[in-house]
């Protein structure tokens, strides 16, 4: 089902999921930005999900070097699932 967005609806929340796949692996956010190249307080922001816009080549860029998938990174919580925790 297509739902439209009217004013001043909660439509959810993007979780960036980082932190929990460095911590499984053992990678600090300063490993992660010297094997990502990628300046320390960007790889900060996202570890601790304080981005508001995402880069696409930034997410790709992780996927490579951790091998894994953008929805490894990323998942979508309804208002549903948020309010239900």
């Amino acid at each position: 089902m297509i739902k439209k967005i009217s004013n001043f609806i909660e439509i959810g929340d993007i979780v960036i999921k980082l932190s929990k796949i460095m911590n499984q692996r053992h990678i600090s956010i300063y490993e992660m930005s010297v094997l990502c190249n990628i300046k320390y307080d960007i790889i900060k922001k996202y570890y601790y999900g304080d981005i508001t816009m995402l880069s696409i080549e930034t997410l790709t860029t992780f996927c490579y070097v951790l091998n894994c998938n953008v929805s490894d990174l990323l998942e979508y919580r309804s208002v549903d699932t948020i309010v239900h925790q």
